[in-house]
């Protein structure tokens, strides 16, 4: 089964992004000037959350669902990556899989 939701509202991926802000205060490291940000495509597999709660979460990724697994994939930096990943905790999701998928595997 595929889910696919477009156009989603970003507001709802916000609001958890700024709840996590105010639960878990990180110090933030200082980037250098150059730093460059390691992105490429990932596949994160998630369980215990529900298709259309995910897709309102990551609205970035497009979702498809396996049975009882859910999979976002595409193109994500470093910080988007850690970021989706800390929306789907934040949501009792759980996180069985994330695979840096190569382009040319196809």
């Amino acid at each position: 089964m595929r889910v696919e939701v477009i156009g989603l509202d970003p507001q709802p991926a916000i609001a958890i992004d700024a709840a996590d802000r105010l639960l878990h205060p990180r110090a933030e490291l200082p980037r250098r000037r150059f730093n460059r940000l390691s992105s490429g495509p990932y596949e994160i597999h998630v369980t215990d959350i529900e298709p259309y709660v995910l897709a309102h979460a990551v609205p970035e990724l497009p979702l498809t669902a396996v049975s009882d697994v859910r999979i976002l994939q595409g193109d994500l930096h470093e910080d988007a990556l850690k970021g989706a990943l800390r929306r789907i905790a934040l949501l009792g999701g759980r996180v069985v899989a994330v695979f840096r998928t190569d382009p040319e595997d196809g």
